[in-house]
């Protein structure tokens, strides 16, 4: 029987370490066991429903997720598209909290027989931040969030909503209303605050009008792709896409399920350009 070290335990490290133990392997999860804090909220889609599945972790985590009913967007358009996420081709998705989510993860991959420890890593889910060579697929960018209470207009929905120079973003999961402001990344802090603070006074309507008097938490996204031909990567440590996509939680699952498939970089370069594509159209 093969022990294989998996280095990171987010949710593309444990839902990596799940899948080896489905393949009859030894599973050593080495990880910082980071907390996020609560309403990091992000979007699983529906297609994610089948890794899920196979990795034996569908139960646990939707019952913990509220279904993200509705998509309403205004790209670049007078008027709000309403979409019911019911006819996006895998249906509904559901909006996660990173704050329980990942723990979640974690005691499901002890649960199925991964253990704690370290050792060389044959599998490397450490995300954006992972060493090595990298293809840029886009331009990096910077996202600002504010989060408060639920709100009633918002529950269950993702709002996408495009400006000058950036788009802002909302999902609420029943107990808390995350607002972001994504723009390309490259000035300082200070800067980024101040572009948030100018979008604020003409973003849409549905914004808090105390949004400016919460907290702030800044999140850097990169879209590239590893060529690293070392240990398998899983998640943002291989493909880490544009935070329009709302695949990113997907793709990580996905990616873990084929970790050690012969074709998994094959599949890893077929995701990354359907993505690019999709990106360069969205912002043309």
């Amino acid at each position: 029987m093969t022990t294989h070290v998996v280095l990171g335990d987010g949710p593309a490290g444990c839902a990596a370490a799940c899948a080896l133990r489905l393949a009859s392997h030894d599973v050593v999860l080495a990880g910082r066991g980071r907390v996020h804090p609560p309403g990091t909220l992000e979007l699983l889609s529906g297609r994610a429903a089948s890794a899920l599945v196979t990795l034996g972790l569908y139960d646990a985590v939707v019952s913990r997720a509220l279904p993200c009913h509705m998509i309403v967007s205004r790209w670049g358009t007078a008027s709000y598209d309403e979409r019911p996420s019911l006819l996006e081709p895998f249906g509904h998705g559901w909006i996660v909290d990173r704050h329980w989510l990942d723990p979640l993860l974690r005691a499901l991959a002890r649960a199925a027989g991964a253990v704690p420890g370290s050792g060389v890593p044959t599998v490397i889910a450490t995300g954006q931040n992972a060493a090595g060579e990298w293809r840029p697929l886009g331009p990096d960018r910077v996202t600002l969030t504010a989060v408060v209470p639920s709100r009633e207009e918002l529950r269950g929905h993702l709002l996408v909503e495009s400006a000058t120079t950036g788009w802002w973003s909302a999902l609420d999961d029943g107990v808390r209303c995350a607002f972001s402001w994504t723009v390309p990344a490259g000035p300082g802090r200070a800067e980024l605050i101040a572009s948030w603070r100018r979008a604020l006074a003409v973003g849409p309507s549905v914004l808090p009008a105390d949004l400016d008097h919460r907290e702030l938490t800044l999140r850097p996204s990169r879209s590239r792709l590893t060529t690293n031909l070392g240990p398998a990567r899983v998640g943002d440590a291989a493909l880490s896409v544009d935070p329009l996509s709302g695949h990113g939680l997907t793709l990580a699952l996905e990616g873990a399920v084929r970790c050690l498939d012969p074709d998994h970089a094959v599949w890893l370069r077929g995701q990354a350009e359907e993505h690019a594509d999709s990106a360069r159209l969205t912002y043309a």
